[in-house]
């Protein structure tokens, strides 16, 4: 995530959140095509991958102080670290769906999330660093504050498929599927009006005022604006 804030210093001791969730997705699908495929023994090669990633997700990179996921580094006194910030990042294993539903930290995470207090909803959309960040809107000011919309899509998807989840308490799921109502309509809004204000779709779109920003014409994952209207997950 190019100037997304990671570790304060370079180190080879360095765990990104990211990447293990990747690879508890990965795992996933490949145990899918696996199984498609009849292929039994690596379906369950990596489905156990899976929950061993998925443990480890759990066990290492939940920062239990600020009830969050983080990333990790070990410092200079040997010492493990969460790297403290606040953004996309934190809500990975959220929105690609890498922690149960029955786990305590789901709802957590989801309330985290939708906080006013954290500082990442929006009139527009789901900003890339909390407000609230000392590293909010510096750097290249890429990663640091506007809105993505490819991440804000997966956003939006995984809160439409856990608003389906019969298994969720009645209360939870009413705030889910709110949240999922909102978040889309405001994604159609901020894309749609820019739009007509400028005839461009853009790359990514200010937090703030929700302008289209950086590169334009852009068609790559903004155009997922249609699949938002149309509601294809």
């Amino acid at each position: 995530m190019d100037d997304y804030p990671r570790a304060p210093f370079i180190t080879t001791s360095e765990a990104h959140l990211d990447l293990q969730v990747w690879m508890i997705v990965s795992s996933r699908a490949i145990s899918r095509v696996a199984k498609i495929l009849d292929k039994t023994e690596d379906a369950e090669h990596y489905a156990q991958n899976q929950v061993k990633f998925t443990e480890a997700l759990h066990e290492y990179f939940w920062d239990e102080s600020r009830q969050i996921y983080d990333d990790f580094y070990i410092d200079q006194n040997g010492v493990k670290q969460f790297d403290g910030h606040t953004g996309y990042l934190n809500f990975w294993p959220f929105f690609l769906r890498a922690i149960e539903t029955s786990d305590p930290r789901f709802e957590i995470t989801f309330k985290k999330l939708i906080a006013n207090d954290t500082g990442l909803w929006t009139p527009f959309g789901i900003r890339s660093l909390s407000i609230y960040d000392p590293f909010y809107k510096l750097g290249d000011n890429y990663w640091t504050s506007p809105i993505w919309m490819n991440i804000n899509f997966l956003f939006t998807s995984a809160l439409h498929t856990y608003g389906l989840d019969q298994t969720l308490g009645i209360e939870l799921k009413a705030q889910i599927s709110g949240a999922y109502s909102s978040l889309r309509l405001a994604l159609i809004d901020m894309i749609s009006n820019e739009y007509e204000r400028t005839g461009f779709i853009w790359e990514v779109y200010d937090d703030q005022a929700g302008e289209g920003r950086d590169n334009h014409p852009f068609t790559g994952w903004s155009a997922l604006f249609t699949n938002l209207m149309s509601e294809i997950y």
